[in-house]
């Protein structure tokens, strides 16, 4: 499987960010982490962002490394990108079927603030 960069995806995660609905009472973007974005990506394109993670070490899905991937893929978005931060002991996403948990405490939220 060719490896993947974070240019390559760049567009699929903008979708994402762009079709998530407004936030309650504050209006504004609702933010998602990096394995919400990866669940809700094209399924042909989390597919290959997993299948490429896995390549690299084998074994079952790698979902860490494909969060990584994504996150690397908003960090080129700069100013266009809002990263907030919640507690992530408990947080379960769902991914392709899989309860993935968060590895650290914290877990980063992104939202899309600019035009892109």
């Amino acid at each position: 499987m060719p490896r993947i960069a974070a240019a390559d995806i760049e567009k699929e995660v903008i979708a994402v960010l762009a079709r998530v609905t407004k936030a309650g009472d504050g209006g504004g973007p609702a933010g998602l982490s990096a394995h919400q974005i990866l669940a809700r990506l094209p399924r042909t394109v989390r597919e290959q962002i997993v299948a490429a993670g896995r390549s690299r070490r084998g074994g079952p899905p790698d979902y860490s490394s494909s969060a990584t991937l994504i996150r690397n893929a908003l960090r080129r978005l700069g100013d266009q990108i809002e990263i907030g931060w919640i507690d992530a002991r408990g947080l379960h996403f769902e991914v392709a079927g899989d309860l993935i948990q968060p590895r650290g405490r914290v877990c980063a939220v992104y939202k899309l603030v600019g035009s892109i």
